[in-house]
């Protein structure tokens, strides 16, 4: 999201938060954990992008993490044409892609995204056996959400090491 901000475009983000983001040093590339399980994909329950296994988060029913993800996103910023969208779709990537349509607030993005994203993953795990289970599974291991966004998974894994914030 914030990597592709540039001139050509309108901010997804205040020009004043881009500016401070812009200075942020890059993440200190940290080594793998020796015991790690790895998560990824449609096909891994603990995934956001995990579907068919429908939930319930704020009186609304989902299919996947991404799908409350981004509709919370989009109820949160007053966007309710692209809520109803997103409720109607069912790949969880065009989901995330129709996520970086919107223009976001400084509050979601430095910290109510975060909240939003543990809440979503927390009601999961209440409701749906098997994802408690694939979680407990896991047992002392490092999960490495293992994705190239900077952000919310490892980013880039090279040599044993990673470069992502891996939330």
């Amino acid at each position: 999201l914030v990597s592709q901000q540039d001139e050509r475009t309108e901010p997804l983000i205040s020009p004043n938060l881009w500016e401070k983001l812009k200075k942020v040093e890059k993440p200190e590339r940290k080594p793998l954990p020796k015991r790690a399980a790895y998560v990824s994909g449609t096909k891994d329950r603990l995934s956001n992008f995990y579907k068919n296994l429908p939930f319930f988060f704020n009186n609304r029913k989902y299919n996947s993490g991404e799908q409350a993800y981004q509709a919370t996103k989009f109820e949160y910023h007053n966007r309710l044409d692209l809520l109803h969208t997103v409720m109607k779709r069912t790949n969880p990537g065009d989901m995330k892609n129709l996520g970086k349509s919107i223009n976001v607030s400084d509050q979601w993005v430095t910290q109510d995204r975060y909240q939003v994203a543990s809440d979503i993953i927390w009601t999961r795990i209440q409701q749906l056996p098997q994802v408690k289970r694939d979680l407990e599974n896991t047992e002392d291991k490092e999960i490495i959400h293992d994705t190239r966004d900077p952000v919310w998974g490892a980013g880039r894994l090279t040599d044993h090491h990673y470069d992502g914030q891996n939330i």
